[in-house]
This record gives C-alpha cells, sequence and structure tokens, in this order.
C-alpha cells in the first residue's frame, strides 16, 4: 500500500509540468518582422497594448524587490503611460479611417480588457521560467523587453510632441 501511494505520489509530480499553464502569444519580435514594412494602426495600437503588458507584469516582478528595484518601477511608470498615450493616439487614427469619432472611455475599456489577458500570459511565462531556472527573465521575456524598448524609442520620435 505504501508503496502504491509513493508511486502515485511520484507520478503526480512528474507530471505536473503537463499540467502547467503556457503562454500561447507570438513573440512580439516575430510579430514586428511579419509586418516590417507595412505595419498598420490596428498592429501598431496591438503593439502599445503588447509592451504596456509586458512592462505591467515587470513592475509587478520588480515590486518583489529592494532600492534599485524602487528606481526602475519609478521610470517603468513613465514608460507605461507613454505607451497608453502611444494607444490612444493608435485608436484615434483607426476611428478616423473607420469615420468614427474616438472616445477615451471606449478605448480605456478597450485596452482594460486587452491588456488583462496579455499580462497574464507574460505573467505566466515569467512564472513559469522561475519555476524551471530560478530566474523571471528567459528568452522570450528578454526579447520582449528589447523589442519593446525599440518600439517605445521608434513610437516617441514619431509623436508630435514627445
Amino acid at each position: 500500500m505504501r508503496l502504491r501511494l509513493t508511486t502515485l505520489l511520484l507520478t503526480l509530480l512528474m507530471s505536473m509540468g503537463a499540467w502547467a499553464e503556457k503562454n500561447e502569444m507570438i513573440s512580439l519580435k516575430d510579430f514586428m518582422e511579419d509586418r516590417a514594412d507595412n505595419v498598420s494602426n490596428p498592429d501598431a495600437l496591438y503593439v502599445s497594448y503588447r509592451c504596456l503588458s509586458y512592462y505591467y507584469n515587470l513592475s509587478g516582478i520588480l515590486s518583489l524587490g529592494g532600492e534599485r528595484e524602487k528606481e526602475l518601477n519609478e521610470k517603468l511608470e513613465q514608460t507605461k503611460v507613454d505607451f497608453i498615450e502611444f494607444g490612444w493616439l493608435f485608436w484615434r487614427l483607426i476611428e478616423a479611417e473607420a469615420e468614427r469619432e474616438a472616445d477615451y472611455d471606449t478605448y480605456t475599456e478597450n485596452l482594460t480588457n486587452s491588456i488583462t489577458k496579455m499580462t497574464r500570459s507574460y505573467q505566466i511565462e515569467t512564472n513559469n521560467s522561475w519555476n524551471n531556472t530560478g530566474s523571471y527573465f528567459n528568452d522570450y521575456i528578454n526579447t520582449e523587453g528589447n523589442t519593446c524598448q525599440l518600439v517605445h524609442q521608434a513610437f516617441t520620435q514619431m509623436m508630435p510632441d514627445k
């Protein structure tokens, strides 16, 4: 009886990875490369949401740290505000193309619904990385961060008042 219970417990522990949640999002780098010469306003809005989600997840990780992380979080707050503003710009452009009036309340509702799912995907990725390696940062997360930095630079340059 004891042997069966031990075998059952070992089997369950070894198979726990099979039940782990997975991040299903394509990498942002791949998404951008697929559209390199033809980024539409909806694509740019999506990228804004993805980067905002990445930075929300990163803020959650850094909130666990010390003084250095607090300084980084202050910089992240401004970056998140920037991506909210970028998203609002692209939202207005999309609405203008559709000959609709842009409404900020509708934008923020769409933003909230979208980034909730995206941020959850980043949480899954960082949690799985932590469980597998002891680090929240794996190749996927590092590539997302590098891509979002480049996107932030590009969007900042194209903004009229930045």
